[in-house]
């Protein structure tokens, strides 16, 4: 009974402990496998990328929207009035972070985990570079290996 007292007492004064807490202060109290989108403060506050995230929101409709709660209140108004348009719920995260451009400012992300191998917007919308395919003349063509069977006949 005093180890459990003890924890309870630990727990109440520090909080729950938390599973990936840097993780969770980068991601805006989620985590990074359940991400779809994400913009950085400095993202937000270019014009094409809020046209941008206007359209692409609309490809999950069974997501949510995590706003850092340190934007400034125009930032903040102009993504709340893209989520109420698009019908997708939304959360004003407040932490006790410092407003960087680097830092997380917008999340598209999901109940459970999705794994996303790319959820930075700016890379979403760049096209993979076309990888070139080379041809070569049959004189610089490797040569088919011949079947056991051919050698002898």
């Amino acid at each position: 009974m005093p180890e459990n007292l003890q924890q309870r007492l630990e727990q109440s004064t520090s909080g729950t402990p938390m599973v990936n807490p840097d993780e969770q202060r980068k991601y805006l109290g989620t985590f990074r496998e359940r991400c779809y989108l994400s913009m950085t403060i400095g993202q937000m506050k270019q014009k094409k990328l809020q046209e941008a995230f206007s359209r692409l929101s609309l490809n999950y409709p069974k997501a949510s929207i995590l706003i850092n709660g340190c934007l400034a209140p125009l930032i903040q108004s102009t993504y709340i009035q893209i989520a109420s348009k698009n019908q997708i719920p939304f959360t004003i995260v407040t932490t006790n972070q410092n407003c960087e451009n680097e830092r997380i400012g917008l999340l598209i992300v999901a109940n459970e985990a999705v794994n996303e191998k790319e959820i930075d917007i700016e890379k979403l919308l760049t096209p993979p570079e076309n990888k070139q395919t080379v041809t070569l003349n049959k004189e610089h063509a490797p040569e088919a290996k011949k079947s056991f069977w051919k050698k002898f006949f």
